[in-house]
Order: C-alpha cells, then sequence, then structure tokens
C-alpha cells in the first residue's frame, strides 16, 4: 500500500518532481513537473477571471487534471458535465457562468449559452511550477455532478473533499497492495464519478499515472501492454462482455495488476470469461452518485453474485418496499439513505441485486432516465404518447413504443418507418448520448394492456420479442 496525498494537499512541494503523472497515446511520459507547470498556467487564468462557477468538460483525463485542479486552488465552483450535449449545456446554465473544455459551436449555439467558454489547450512547457503549502479545506465541495433523479429531471449533486478522501484512502486499503505503480487505463470517462475517482483522482493521490485516453476498443490494451509492463484496468460491463478473441490472451498474461468494473452488475458468465482471459478476479464496485461506493464483489462459482459492503458503510433494508438504504462515510450526511434498488440481504454484510424500482436504468454503463426520453418524445409534434423499457439482448439496451398523433401518422405514411426513426433519434441525440437511444421502435395504435387494463412491462417487452 502506498502512502497517500490527501486531495487537500496535492500541490505541496513536497512531492517528487520526476514522479509520473500521465502516459499519452503515444506513451510520452508527463511528470509532476510538467503538470504542476499546467496548473499554474490554468490557476492564473482562473484567478484573473471574474467567474466564480465553471463547468468543466474533456475528453483528454490529464487536460482535466490540470484544469480541476487549477480550480480548486483558484477557489472557483466546478461542475462536470457528463458531456458536451447541448442539453447538458442548457441543464448547467443556471449555474455555470463559464465553461472550460472542450464544446462545439453547434451545441453552444443549440443551448443559447451566454456565459463565458474556454478551450481547453495545453499550455507551452515551462520551469516555472505551482506550489502550494495551504491545505484546500476538506468540507469544501470539491465539484457538482447532475444525475438523473426519479422524476427524470436533472438533479445536481455536490460532493466535498473529505468524502473523495475517505473513499480513496478505504480503495487503497484494500487494494493498493495489489495495483503497487501499475498504470491506470480505462475505457470510462472521468467526468463521471467511478471514472473521476478511478481512473484521476485515485491515482494522483496514490503517485500511480495514469494513460491520459481512453480506451475506446478493448484491441488497445494489447497495444498499451507493449509499453507497460503491468496495467490496471477500469472498465464496464459493456466491455467487458464484448472481449475478442482476436487478442492473444495468453501472450499478455500478467500484465494486468486488477481489473475493476463498474456502472451495471456484470453477468456470472461475462465475469468468468473476463477472469479466464486477463488471469485475475474482475472487482465490480456498486455504488452511485449520491452514495459514493457502497460494495464490492468478484463473482465466481463459488461465490455466487452476492455483494460485499465496504467497511465504511452500514446497510439494511427497507421493511416496505424491501430497497437498500445505508448509512456511510463517502456521504456528506449521517442519516440513512434509501436506493431505489430492491435486494435480499444475505447477512449484515452481504445481499445481492434484485433490480430498480424507479425508472432510472442504465444502460451501456450510462445512467439514463426513461421517463425523459419518454418527454423528450412527447415534445414531437409527431407523438402523442411514448413508452420507454430496457430490455436483454446479449446486452441492455432500450425499445421505444410509441402512439403517434394525426401528424404523425401523416408522416409515417407519406415518408416511411426509417424516415420517422430517424427523424425521432436525431431529436433525441441532442439531450442523450448515443449508446442509450432506443435500438428498437414500435409504433402502435394504443399500449398493450393485461386484463385489468393495466399497462405492465411485460406486455410492452412482448412486442419487442414477437418479432
Amino acid at each position: 500500500m502506498t502512502t497517500l496525498t490527501p486531495l487537500t494537499h496535492l500541490m505541496s512541494s513536497r512531492s517528487d518532481s520526476s514522479l509520473a503523472i500521465a502516459y499519452q497515446q503515444n506513451s510520452t511520459l508527463l511528470t509532476r513537473q510538467h503538470f504542476a507547470g499546467q496548473v499554474k498556467a490554468w490557476y492564473e487564468v482562473f484567478s484573473q477571471s471574474e467567474v466564480s462557477c465553471w463547468g468543466v468538460y474533456t475528453r483528454d483525463s490529464y487536460l482535466f487534471a490540470t484544469i480541476l485542479v487549477a480550480l480548486w486552488y483558484a477557489k472557483k465552483e466546478v461542475i462536470l458535465l457528463g458531456d458536451n450535449l447541448s442539453q447538458s449545456i442548457v441543464n448547467v446554465a443556471d449555474y455555470a457562468e463559464g465553461l472550460v473544455g472542450e464544446f462545439s459551436p453547434d451545441d453552444l449555439g443549440k443551448s443559447h449559452y451566454k456565459g463565458k467558454y474556454l478551450e481547453a489547450v495545453h499550455f507551452p512547457e515551462t520551469d516555472s511550477v505551482f506550489v502550494c503549502e495551504d491545505a484546500l479545506d476538506e468540507s469544501a465541495v470539491a465539484m457538482s455532478v447532475f444525475t438523473s433523479g426519479s422524476t427524470g429531471e436533472p438533479k445536481k449533486i455536490a460532493i466535498r473533499f473529505y468524502q473523495l478522501i475517505n473513499e480513496i484512502e478505504s480503495h487503497e486499503a484494500r487494494w493498493g497492495g495489489e495495483l503497487a505503480q501499475a498504470p491506470v487505463a480505462a475505457t470510462v470517462s472521468h467526468q463521471h464519478l467511478y471514472g473521476l475517482i478511478f481512473k484521476v483522482l485515485w491515482p494522483l493521490s496514490a503517485g500511480r499515472a495514469f494513460i491520459n485516453h481512453n480506451i475506446s476498443v478493448v484491441e488497445e490494451l494489447s497495444i498499451l501492454a507493449k509499453y507497460h509492463s503491468r496495467l490496471t484496468v477500469v472498465t464496464t460491463p459493456s466491455h467487458l462482455s464484448r472481449l475478442p478473441d482476436t487478442i492473444d490472451w495468453s501472450d499478455l498474461e500478467g500484465t494486468w495488476s486488477k481489473v475493476f468494473s463498474s456502472a451495471a452488475p456484470l453477468s456470472l458468465a461475462a465475469s468468468q470469461e473476463a477472469r479466464q482471459k486477463f488471469k485475475c478476479d474482475v472487482t465490480e464496485i456498486y455504488g452511485s452518485s449520491e452514495t459514493g461506493g457502497i460494495a464490492w464483489r468478484q463473482q465466481t462459482a463459488a461465490t455466487g453474485s452476492a455483494w460485499q459492503r465496504f467497511s465504511e458503510v452500514q446497510i439494511a433494508q427497507d421493511e416496505k418496499s424491501g430497497v437498500l438504504k445505508l448509512s456511510s462515510r463517502f456521504m456528506t450526511s449521517s442519516k440513512w439513505y434509501t436506493t431505489a434498488d430492491i435486494v435480499t440481504l444475505l447477512s449484515p454484510d452481504s445481499f445481492t441485486l434484485q433490480g430498480r424500482i424507479d425508472r432510472i436504468a442504465k444502460v451501456e454503463g450510462k445512467r439514463v432516465s426513461l421517463t425523459a426520453i419518454e418527454q423528450t418524445l412527447e415534445a414531437s409534434a409527431w407523438v402523442q404518447q411514448a413508452r420507454v423499457i430496457t430490455f436483454e439482448d446479449n446486452r441492455v439496451q432500450t425499445g421505444a413504443v410509441v402512439i403517434l398523433s394525426v401528424k404523425g401518422g401523416q408522416a409515417l405514411l407519406e415518408q416511411g418507418r426509417k424516415f420517422l426513426v430517424v427523424t425521432l433519434k436525431k431529436l433525441l441525440s441532442e439531450s442523450f448520448e448515443t449508446v442509450v437511444l432506443p435500438r428498437k421502435w414500435r409504433f402502435v395504435d394504443e399500449f398493450p394492456a393485461d386484463m385489468q387494463g393495466k399497462v405492465t412491462r411485460q406486455k410492452m417487452l412482448q412486442l419487442f420479442i414477437d418479432e
């Protein structure tokens, strides 16, 4: 286990200037000296600006880290955007006086954003570096994120430094010895809490390097293995359930220090296949933006699918609804928090998940409000009513069942089904990422109902099964 530098002390002069922070896509090493120089350049930009709250989105994790740390020391409020689409800009517009990162003129225009915009750039290398011996306030808000509420409306969640510090300390104590100094390679974005902690903040605190770009396809891992003898992989079920056989996995044996997965539960079959290829157990993390990490598991035929709570978390079950309740050091409140996940408690320390009680789903690791998709469709002049469900067809995906308006019916007759689907998906793409858009569509005169006249999920699901 490594001695951690708290996030509130990252820019102390005690750090080694030659310490590896990140590797670029061409495996060029970026050191602590370079990092401190970039932080200083961004700090000067932000400290001279009257903007007090910045919305941040970049794909480059190293660039993101320099911007984030500079904003912290400039005493600015930080909002992380889950993506750079126009609707996400609209969601933060009432809070963020400025945006910094990678936002297209088209999305800025569609959102009618009126604040300041700075494009994220790497500054020229310099010998001048940022150093600050004064610690940041652990109780201060490190950043805010937006997540889907049960109504489909985005909800702002403030995350404080001590929450992040507590969680990083927990993970380091549990798994730091296995990770050693292996660089972190991730298929997930740092713009969401899982990727933020596991790819960027935990490595920064522990003095481990990370690969600055996201791995888009698993085959890239075999390329990285040519430059790094050991790697830690931070990924999701959407990647682990599609591991290619084109890679000579036996040739990479011994490369992987650990494989983490989160964003959705991994099937037992996929977990076992991944273990066979990586030659190490897949450690799954269960949690949320509201709670931080809740539990972890390593699925085997012997242990099954049970989740083990983190020692900093206490769990219980709501007697009426059956959902999981918890109290945690990773949260700001000491009060019990009620999740939307139905569970079966196996012991005071373990449980199994039985599904969600609300309308928030995870598709390809992306959290999405099915209600919000329905509301967006119903805002179209072509749609009278819409229902969106999730179903499994090799992987979790969404399907839309739509009752068309008179105008929509005319469009279907005159332009055809394909034109209608393409147009409605284009409408949704302004607010949602491509991976969560409905893959299958059904246009009906009325929603299917059971004998009691209730529109059930099973009846809706049958529309996609009976093809």
